[in-house]
């Protein structure tokens, strides 16, 4: 069950999303492991968060993001 908004932040199921970040850090660090290129599609800007990660972790690298909202 989401954990709900942080009081101090604001932000929603802030302890659900540092989990995750890590956890998709390690799924697309091994697609590359692999020699392939991932492609991650997320529904919000937090889907950036394991994705930089894996980036990082692998020393210095871009990131391509395309942002479809309006605003």
């Amino acid at each position: 069950m989401p954990s709900g908004r942080d009081p101090q932040t604001g932000i929603l199921n802030v302890s659900e999303i540092a989990a995750y970040g890590p956890q998709l850090a390690n799924v697309a660090e091994a697609v590359l492991d692999a020699g392939e290129f991932p492609i991650l599609l997320g529904g919000d800007c937090t889907i950036l968060l394991g994705s930089t990660l894996a980036l990082r972790r692998r020393g210095r690298y871009g990131l391509l993001f395309l942002d479809g909202n309006a605003d």
